[in-house]
């Protein structure tokens, strides 16, 4: 007897459904392996924030896993979590971890915050041009600070 594709459909749909349905209760049990599960199919659907939180959940339980640290960091960063992000570079960079993204987004909160000070000392670095100047410069120290720690 012959696959319909009709019948195909509604089996792909119903499992789609019982996924969808079935990911935030299996992630509510509180185990590692659902968490990391409901984080995969969060990713997927392209929720990183859910995905970022379940990661964590994930991560809490395996702070060594260096894989799971930097996808973990991916996925915080990419979800705008960015106190998290900060906090997971700096593991990966304690860990002796080479990760570009992560040590340019040290390098970058390290040049913002020094801008910030300049710019509390000296206010006329908000003035349009010298303004624009001074991100060009902070930009262009952030590269060549990445090129040279790697």
């Amino acid at each position: 007897m012959p696959l319909r594709l009709g019948r195909i459909r509604k089996t792909l749909l119903a499992s789609i459904g019982m996924t969808v349905l079935l990911a935030p209760a299996v992630a509510a049990s509180n185990s590692e392996y659902g968490s990391f599960l409901a984080g995969q199919h969060a990713e997927a659907l392209r929720d990183t924030d859910r995905a970022a939180a379940f990661m964590l959940r994930v991560l809490e339980e395996n702070p060594d896993d260096q894989k799971l640290l930097r996808r973990t960091f991916i996925l915080s960063l990419t979800a705008g979590k960015m106190e998290t992000a900060v906090s997971l570079a700096q593991r990966i960079e304690g860990a002796g971890g080479k990760m570009s993204t992560a040590a340019m987004l040290l390098a970058t909160g390290l040049i913002a915050t020094g801008v910030c000070r300049g710019i509390a000392r000296h206010p006329r670095l908000l003035e349009g041009r010298a303004l624009r100047l001074g991100w060009t410069v902070a930009l262009a120290a952030a590269g060549l600070l990445l090129i040279a720690t790697h």
